[in-house]
């Protein structure tokens, strides 16, 4: 047996006794974490005293992840279909993506491009997201959805997609954000920082 199976049996195997109310947090943590992301990256930009910073991270979030999760992951599974595993402890219900390829994770790609767009400009909140992240990472190789090349290769795509657009684009949208950042404010003006 390979590394990656003996990683995803050993993860999967601990949920095998386990516990409805348990199942529950575990399917949210491999599943619907991702959204507490887009809730941050909203909070974030219409709640920072570092109004265009933040606007900035944002935005940039935004590109990286639509690059990464919406381009980068979407060739490499066209071009190398791994199918997802076959476990005999699945925590969920296979049958909706048992088609789809495992390789690289979608969630793992999205969220690492994105705690790295905030990373870049807050420090403390990229770590925090860093974390979420890979948190997410395991819990989707524990329910039985990728094996851990999945999440690390989706990781290691995430971060470097988000890498190069801030060494391509970061310098090129000031304008761009400040013309959002307006447009917000005076959409949601309670929102709007000095």
């Amino acid at each position: 047996m390979n590394i990656d199976l003996k990683i995803l049996d050993a993860l999967n195997s601990v949920l095998t006794n386990r516990n409805h109310a348990l199942d529950l947090l575990v399917i949210f943590l491999a599943n619907y974490l991702v959204y507490v992301f887009a809730a941050i990256a909203v909070l974030y930009w219409f709640w920072n005293s570092a109004k265009l910073s933040a606007r900035k991270a944002v935005l940039l979030a935004f590109v990286s992840f639509v690059l990464a999760r919406g381009v980068v992951t979407e060739i490499i599974r066209h071009i190398y279909a791994r199918p997802r595993p076959d476990i005999p402890h699945p925590i969920i219900d296979m049958s909706q993506k048992q088609f789809e390829a495992s390789f690289p994770s979608g969630h793992a790609t999205a969220m690492f491009s994105i705690a790295m767009s905030i990373y870049f400009y807050n420090k403390k909140l990229g770590w925090w997201m860093f974390g979420m992240a890979a948190v997410t990472a395991v819990f989707r190789v524990a329910i039985g959805v990728h094996y851990p090349s999945d999440v690390l290769a989706g990781a290691v795509f995430g971060i470097l997609t988000s890498w190069l657009v801030e060494k391509i684009a970061a310098g090129k949208i000031d304008g761009l954000v400040l013309k959002l950042s307006n447009l917000s404010d005076r959409i949601f003006p309670w929102t709007g920082r000095p």
